[in-house]
């Protein structure tokens, strides 16, 4: 990463202000948002209007409220998955070290 400084941000300045693809992007970018189908103010009149007759929804709660703690992190999903990776580790493990002994062990012996 560049550091910055006064010639790289007067660069940055002279191409932002003078390249013509900045200047038709800008134009493409307000006129979509002169264009939307739906205007801001008129969506924020509507869903106040729809709150204000229909009260409280239920039915457009989140159903993450009625999880608890454990279920809405996953925890009780995560955490017998990483007890059982654990224990599986682990019991490799020592297989891994059983057969170490038993074919590097056994050669030391016959070594002596």
């Amino acid at each position: 990463m560049s550091a910055l400084t006064v010639d790289s941000l007067t660069a940055a300045l002279h191409d932002l202000l003078n390249n013509e693809k900045y200047e038709i992007n800008a134009r493409r970018l307000s006129s979509m948002l002169e264009k939307k189908p739906v205007k801001s103010e008129q969506l924020v009149v509507k869903w106040t209007e729809f709150v204000a007759e229909f009260k409280q929804l239920p039915e457009l709660e989140s159903y993450a409220r009625q999880l608890n703690f454990l279920q809405l992190t996953s925890l009780d999903i995560v955490v017998p998955f990483i007890l059982v990776l654990a224990i599986a580790l682990f019991l490799l493990y020592k297989v891994f070290r059983a057969l170490i002994r038993l074919f590097i062990g056994g050669s030391k012996l016959k070594n002596e």
